[in-house]
């Protein structure tokens, strides 16, 4: 079909309808780079040729090589304008096929709820149209939006339904619809995975990786072997079999598969895997996991990590707001305690300075422990000051306490969970670390009104984070393995 080029250069409309063709062909043969290039020409011809019979077909395939390529916001804004003159022009097949990218990259970007509303009518369609081909894949694409939301047993219900469709359709056995068949055995795999069920998912995952070099198992050996071959690797190291769960990652680079087309989720996943294997072997220093917001929230670690710090915060914040009215009914004068303030501020850069410093020598869960000790010595202390000497001791205990914990806990989230999600984790830690912001302050308050005094608020609200440096020695470095 190359010849054809140079003979149609000067009708760009027929033009468009042999690149695109030769496009579709080197995609699903595998010479995927070709099918980059030849997306390249396709743009060209379009804006030389927009109202051209031929526009549909090719916006929708080149939607579909953006969200293989990874970019899901343009395939999104490829697909969504053509996917009604889809319904009205093409098959049912055809249509369905642009619906399932489309809904791919929805929940992609995502928007999960909005790809599930999508898909599901899009099944409905292809069962009342009688379609047998796309629209298994599309009720599996439910089943693995529903994997995203952590729904899993949603997700198995519907990717159960993708096989019965198939066998409904081409009858027990058939091997036309390996890859359908594939993508339904691996989501499978993925879900009982997910659950904890290593026997459920092995028998998944194993179905698929024992066909990947069979002949007529095509797009199982090309598109999906790489996201076999992760399941697998994955399922070994939970079985505490890290040297197979290498020998796969090494196969998955032999097959040379991400430099063939950058399917940068899988690269993402294999990254991710090799740090899970560094870690299982006790390589720490070469693992670094990066670990998804859904992920590390499904982790003992961070929530763990969290409470200790909102535990803190109940003294922080309620010194902030009363530390002065507080020294002032313990007979401190006004002036005085505006300069204790002062020095807390200044021996809070010690410990800052210092916990930094031995958190890269010594284990940050150790020192975090020390300053988050040091800050409730402290807060007890303040809640004991009867004269002018007290403060002595509450300025040292407390400033360097609360100063150590700041650079310490931040490194210790990325030591854990990585870069990837690093922001939003944080986010999520500040956020559950606020609500106990707010009520300790107004607590104390209250409590003063009660008692007349600070001192039984201060008291409590030190017992009550007597618990964070035990909760911070206990929490160990997480894997992807260990879920809650």
């Amino acid at each position: 079909m190359d010849e054809l080029e140079p003979v149609l250069a000067d009708n760009p409309e027929r033009l468009l309808g042999v690149v695109a063709m030769q496009a579709i062909t080197n995609a699903v043969s595998y010479s995927l780079v070709t099918a980059l290039e030849k997306e390249r020409k396709m743009n060209e011809l379009l804006r030389e040729v927009p109202e051209s019979p031929y526009v549909v077909s090719v916006s929708a395939f080149m939607g579909h090589l953006s969200r293989w390529r990874g970019d899901y916001k343009k395939a999104i804004e490829i697909l969504e304008p053509v996917l009604p003159r889809m319904k009205e022009m093409s098959s049912a097949n055809v249509y369905l096929h642009g619906l399932f990218f489309y809904g791919l990259a929805l929940g992609e970007t995502g928007r999960l709820q909005e790809a599930i509303h999508v898909l599901k009518d899009g099944r409905d369609f292809g069962i009342n149209s009688g379609e047998g081909y796309s629209t298994p894949k599309v009720t599996n694409s439910i089943g693995w939006a529903y994997h995203e939301l952590c729904q899993y047993q949603k997700a198995i219900h519907y990717n159960q339904l993708s096989l019965e469709l198939v066998r409904e359709t081409f009858g027990p056995g058939t091997s036309k619809l390996y890859e359908i068949e594939s993508q339904a055995n691996l989501n499978l795999g993925e879900n009982y995975l997910a659950l904890g069920d290593l026997q459920q998912a092995a028998d998944f995952l194993e179905s698929v990786y024992e066909k990947r070099e069979h002949p007529d198992y095509f797009f199982s050996r090309t598109r999906w072997k790489s996201r076999c071959l992760l399941d697998m690797g994955q399922l070994e190291l939970r079985r505490g079999n890290p040297a197979k769960a290498q020998a796969l990652l090494g196969e998955l680079r032999e097959d040379g598969w991400s430099e063939k087309f950058s399917f940068k989720k899988y690269q993402v996943r294999a990254g991710r895997l090799q740090g899970n294997i560094f870690s299982a072997q006790g390589k720490d220093k070469e693992a670094e996991v990066e670990f998804t917001v859904r992920e590390a929230l499904h982790t003992r670690a961070f929530w763990q990590l969290a409470l200790a710090m909102s535990l803190a915060q109940l003294t922080t914040s309620a010194l902030t707001v009363h530390m002065i009215p507080a020294l002032e009914s313990f007979d401190i004068s006004t002036g005085l305690a505006g300069f204790v303030v002062m020095f807390v501020a200044l021996t809070s850069i010690i410990g800052r300075l210092g916990g930094g410093i031995l958190g890269d020598y010594i284990d940050k869960r150790y020192v975090l422990a020390v300053s988050l000790a040091a800050l409730v010595a402290g807060t007890l202390m303040f809640a004991r000051i009867t004269s002018v000497w007290y403060l002595i001791p509450f300025i040292l205990l407390y400033g360097i306490g609360f100063g150590g914990s700041i650079p310490v806990r931040f490194a210790l989230m990325g030591d854990y969970f990585g870069r990837r999600s690093f922001g939003s984790l944080l986010g999520i830690t500040m956020t559950i670390n606020v609500v106990f912001g707010v009520v300790a302050p107004v607590f104390a308050g209250w409590m003063f009104d009660v008692a007349d005094s600070y001192r039984p608020a201060f008291i409590i609200l030190g017992l009550l984070a007597l618990a964070a440096p035990p909760l911070m020695l206990s929490i160990r470095r997480p894997t992807l393995k260990q879920r809650i």
